[in-house]
């Protein structure tokens, strides 16, 4: 049941980080390629760069921050200063 918790329901909130990430990627990256006549590679280059590189640094970020606030609350709950 915790890796449930942990795992599958952080998928909202890793599915919405990497949407507007690749967003903003794909507008700075056809600001550069507009330059040098590239425009058609942009969406090429946020899909290789998204599932290459950030896309697994953004999951393991939102699920680590994800678990770790939920570790936190259910500690804070259990304890009651």
């Amino acid at each position: 049941k915790q890796m449930v918790e942990i795992g599958y329901f952080s998928l909202p909130v890793v599915g919405l980080t990497a949407i507007f990430t690749g967003m903003v990627l794909a507008l700075q990256t056809y600001y550069g390629f507009r330059m040098f006549g590239g425009e058609s590679l942009v969406g090429t280059t946020v899909a290789l760069s998204m599932t290459r590189e950030l896309g697994p640094v953004i999951t393991a970020l939102m699920v680590t921050a994800r678990a770790g606030s939920s570790m936190a609350a259910e500690l804070g709950r259990i304890s009651r200063w």
